[in-house]
């Protein structure tokens, strides 16, 4: 299955740090500290994720205008796109909100008038530097920008970051876009989701061969900020293993974050090729039972993959 991204924006929102960090496991620190040089022109790369063949198109702020003013450049940049996303350097909006309202209405009115089936969905990005002090209106902030920006059918938004504290948003956001244009997500995501409901306070997340987090399924009770701290801990490459295995974590929650108390890690390998490796957190469960959770999620993975391949690739 083949789909389209376009990431679009002004000059130096983070597009391509969000593209690196996303899809080729970038870690998010050595962008931070070491900013990487401007995209010219539009680059377009081809990734894997799960069952679907990508196409994301990173474009250049500094030819944003030209892209948005020419009628035939509209039409050659934007067709068969499956979603565009446009990027705001959030911590500039105040300065700048006239010049991101004028952009994302041009975008309407070009998925409007070409007819396009896009859906447009809005990052407000850098979110990280409101600062982690205090608490952020997440709702007050969404409801200001959707108002400002006033399109006919209200974008889908969300607050990213590549900064370690926020990443979890980041992952996040690509978790659900991705997952409604992938039938392979969601067939896992249900797996996950019927095998975990049974326990408390537990969180499982797949990670792709690009150590990007593809599927999360997460019980009703685990705590939201200790999430964003193992999101913390995979975006620092601390839980991946270059072996196709299975890994759990025994955690105790203590102020100001969780502390990993063991770490096992199965021997076995994952025999779906698009998944590297599974990490399990729990704060409740002993070793025995983590490890023969690992067991049964694992071998669950693989009987799907077997189906998938049997009907997919032998078939044909």
């Amino acid at each position: 299955m083949s789909n389209k991204i376009i990431m679009i924006g002004r000059a130096s929102v983070g597009k391509t740090s969000i593209r690196k960090v996303i899809f080729e496991g970038h870690n998010p620190n050595d962008l931070l500290n070491h900013p990487i040089s401007p995209t010219r022109g539009i680059e377009s790369i081809v990734y894997s994720w799960m069952d679907l063949e990508l196409g994301l198109f990173d474009t250049s702020g500094q030819e944003l205008a030209i892209i948005l003013r020419e009628e035939e450049t509209n039409i050659e940049t934007f067709k068969s796109t499956d979603v565009i996303i446009y990027v705001i350097d959030y911590p500039n909006w105040e300065e700048k909100s006239q010049d991101y309202i004028e952009d994302i209405q041009k975008i309407s009115r070009i998925i409007e008038n070409n007819s396009l089936e896009s859906q447009l969905i809005l990052f407000l990005h850098k979110v990280d530097k409101i600062g982690l002090k205090k608490k952020i209106p997440y709702k007050k902030i969404r409801k200001k920008i959707l108002d400002s920006v006033d399109l006919p059918i209200t974008p889908r938004l969300y607050f990213t970051s590549i900064s370690p504290d926020f990443i979890y948003n980041t992952y996040n956001a690509f978790f659900e876009i991705l997952g409604d244009l992938s039938q392979g997500c969601t067939d896992i995501k249900n797996i996950l989701d019927k095998i975990i409901k049974k326990y408390s306070k537990l969180i499982c997340i797949v990670l792709n061969h690009n150590n990007s987090i593809i599927i999360q399924s997460i019980t009703d009770d685990f705590n939201p900020e200790v999430i964003r701290d193992i999101y913390k801990k995979i975006a620092q490459k601390y839980l991946t293993s270059e072996k196709m295995v299975s890994i759990a974590l025994q955690i105790q929650v203590i102020a100001p974050e969780p502390l990993i108390s063991n770490i096992i890690k199965d021997s076995e390998d994952i025999y779906y090729p698009i998944v590297k490796n599974l990490i399990l957190v729990s704060e409740l469960l002993e070793e025995k039972a983590l490890v023969a959770l690992m067991k049964d999620i694992r071998d669950e993975l693989n009987k799907f993959y077997l189906k998938w391949a049997e009907k997919t690739v032998f078939m044909k």
